[in-house]
């Protein structure tokens, strides 16, 4: 069964957006970002602690926070990670995470666009592969990766340290 699109809520498409580099100011539009598309289901991301979170990455030479920005408004975000391991030989490896579209500007591909900019920054930087894990149960971003060329790999684990 196929859905119908919502055009009640889709805001009409937008061709002209630029990718580049967050700053200080975009955190309370990506932090808006994060809480309207439930990036972490239930949680409610702070301004304040994003912020810091936010100053202490950009220290990282080989971390980078991009936004996505139409008609002066930040309408997706993703954070790049380019990550040097040994066991390559020195090849780095890209990690993509936090991608995310405001919901009304989905489906124009504006998602699509960030992850061929990530992969083509990460071709720069000389990686062997780009890496974006998720859980299985979103099948919507599982097909939107397939679409991209990405491709199921191993299995992952997670140990919850809150004890």
């Amino acid at each position: 069964m196929t859905r119908k699109r919502d055009t009640q809520t889709q805001m009409p498409p937008t061709k002209d957006f630029e990718i580049r580099h967050a700053t200080k100011d975009d955190v309370p539009a990506i932090v808006a970002l994060y809480n309207l598309s439930k990036l972490e289901g239930d949680v409610i991301f702070d301004v304040k602690i994003v912020g810091n979170i936010f100053e202490r990455l950009q220290k990282h030479p080989n971390f980078h926070y991009y936004v996505s920005v139409a008609d002066d408004r930040v309408v997706g975000t993703f954070m790049l990670l380019v990550m040097e391991k040994s066991a390559r030989r020195d090849t780095p490896e890209g990690i993509v995470e936090n991608i995310t579209v405001h919901p009304k500007f989905q489906r124009q591909g504006i998602g699509k666009r960030m992850m061929r900019f990530a992969i083509e920054k990460c071709k720069e930087e000389g990686c062997s592969k780009l890496i974006f894990s998720t859980t299985d149960r979103n099948v919507r971003e599982l097909r939107f990766f397939e679409t991209l060329g990405f491709k199921r790999h191993g299995y992952g684990y997670v140990l919850d340290l809150n004890l």
